[in-house]
């Protein structure tokens, strides 16, 4: 269908664009713990696909736990809109891509079993928060579903 080859153009872009950014991807360091009060405070920077990434690698949580991710997005790009989303890393792809066909008005999310939790979307300068209880312990994912960003904007959610 030719009305939606450049929204399939723009996407496949954007995947191929944050394909070649993994392997520029920043290193951080240690898990980062969640702190007496539950809360992890996580920002998103960058001002393109290539630069963008989650302020932290890894995060650790114990299991079956209320806990809050305040999401702050320090970008300017108005391109650069994130959000977080807990998956089982068996199920980042999927998610991500389904999430795709979902559009603005469901926050890139497809209502799916998949989708432990998520957010709304964050844009530049603004923030979100994501109350939830942490599911059994296991290694989790965090992605975040906005199209093309999924590659490079994820990282490691620990439930211990």
């Amino acid at each position: 269908d030719m009305k939606k080859m450049p929204f399939k153009i723009f996407i496949m872009g954007g995947i191929i664009l944050s394909f070649f950014a993994m392997t520029s991807a920043q290193k951080f360091g240690s898990p980062e713990k969640i702190n007496k009060e539950n809360i992890v405070e996580m920002h998103t920077s960058g001002e393109n696909m290539v630069d963008m990434h989650y302020s932290m690698k890894e995060i650790e949580v114990p299991e079956k736990t209320e806990i809050k991710i305040v999401l702050i997005n320090d970008s300017k790009d108005p391109s650069m809109i994130q959000n977080i989303v807990i998956v089982k890393p068996e199920d980042a792809d999927s998610v991500a891509m389904h999430g795709l066909y979902t559009g603005m008005s469901e926050n890139f999310v497809p209502r799916e079993k998949a989708v432990i939790a998520a957010s709304k979307l964050a844009k530049p300068g603004k923030q979100t928060e994501l109350k939830f209880i942490t599911p059994e312990k296991g290694e989790y994912m965090f992605i975040s579903t906005y199209p093309g960003h999924y590659l490079n904007m994820r990282g490691k959610f620990i439930v211990q």
